[in-house]
């Protein structure tokens, strides 16, 4: 599978870690929800994120649905324990009512309109259904553009603000929770895990931590950046939008 730019794909060395740490942590966030659910990945991509709710969510099943056939080829020969299927989302091929929970992560920008989304994602979803869908947050990836305005990602037709994301998701569900993502510099997330054990040090010695150099794996320290999912109170500026919705009724 041929890497765009823009698509994830496990173990490729052609993407950029802290973008690979972003997916993955969206996935890992999500899995704590599908304990024993029947489970829509929408838009699946690679279907590295079907297997984490699968086999560390536990969920009882999932389903991974893509637009594109090679992507969904690429998938069932690296996940054969996972249902794979060529689908539009925006016309799934599934009944009214038939999934616990819907995953959205990466794709509503993908499509022309927002609504027409969340809307299928409504209907597949049973009562008291749980849509976990992402977005960009334009206020921080394209910085005065509008709504009607191309973002400057090329393969987005929009870009949803905050009150935007929030108020499209309010016509179909009830938002049970709101959370945001942002990247995490290495650095800084050292330096941020030192002064915590500081105390009241921590005023004094923040300047010099600053300075000092990232760590690397000889001391013991994860050189990994991080892309952590927190409720969206915790972000003054969080790049991608996350929420919790639930479908109206039992």
């Amino acid at each position: 599978m041929q890497y765009t730019g823009e698509r994830f794909i496990p173990d490729c060395r052609k993407v950029p870690e802290i973008n690979a740490r972003c997916h993955i942590e969206r996935y890992l966030f999500a899995k704590n929800f599908v304990p024993g659910a029947f489970v829509l990945d929408a838009a699946c991509g690679a279907g590295y994120g079907a297997d984490i709710l699968k086999n560390q969510g536990k969920a009882g099943k999932v389903i991974g649905v893509d637009i594109c056939p090679e992507t969904v080829a690429w998938c069932k020969s690296h996940y054969p324990d996972i249902t794979f299927l060529v689908q539009d989302v925006e016309n799934l091929d599934f009944p009214d009512e038939f999934f616990d929970v819907v995953v959205s992560f990466e794709t509503i920008e993908h499509i022309a309109g927002g609504m027409p989304w969340i809307e299928e994602s409504w209907r597949v979803l049973k009562k008291g259904g749980l849509l976990i869908i992402s977005s960009p947050n334009r206020d921080v990836t394209a910085p005065g553009k509008t709504l009607s305005d191309r973002p400057a990602n090329k393969f987005h037709y929009f870009e949803y603000n905050q009150a935007e994301f929030q108020e499209a998701l309010s016509r179909c569900y009830e938002i049970t929770g709101l959370y945001g993502q942002r990247f995490v510099p290495l650095k800084a997330l050292r330096n941020q895990r030192i002064l915590q054990k500081l105390g009241l040090l921590q005023h004094l010695l923040k300047p010099l931590l600053l300075k000092l150099k990232p760590p690397d794996k000889k001391n013991g320290v994860t050189n990994k950046p991080d892309c952590p999912v927190k409720e969206l109170n915790n972000y003054s500026a969080p790049r991608y939008l996350i929420a919790v919705c639930r479908k109206p009724g039992e």
